[in-house]
């Protein structure tokens, strides 16, 4: 259930994101705005109070919250440059510290994911 919740929350968010960037970037005179973003984030407020409930009535291991992280993670990045902003899969912006790091950004996101799932079987 914690993987459904966190990568639900994922790609949510990261229309949440998209939204938004598209209405900050074609903000004008003669614009009309786009307030589909707030949809999204209702959409993650209802996503985070009933994974909240249903992780109270299903609970898990810290396993699987620390692998439902990141995969989670991995999943922001990847529908981050996908779908929110048209780049390529590895793509590196510069809107974050996060993202200064270069291809580092993503040896580091794989490792915990490696980590993560050697956690899983091994503990």
């Amino acid at each position: 259930m914690i993987y459904i919740i966190f990568i639900s929350f994922m790609l949510t968010f990261v229309m949440y994101q998209k939204q938004q960037q598209a209405d900050l970037i074609g903000w004008g005179k003669d614009y009309k705005r786009n307030t589909g973003w707030k949809t999204w984030g209702n959409v993650m407020k209802a996503e985070l109070l009933s994974g909240g409930y249903l992780l109270q009535l299903f609970p898990s291991p810290w396993q699987d919250y620390l692998l439902a992280a990141a995969i989670g993670a991995l999943v922001f990045e990847f529908g981050y440059n996908k779908i929110a902003i048209g780049q390529g899969w590895f793509f590196n912006g510069a809107s974050s510290k996060f993202d200064s790091l270069g291809k580092w950004k993503w040896i580091a996101l794989f490792a915990l994911l490696i980590i993560s799932i050697t956690v899983k079987i091994f503990l």
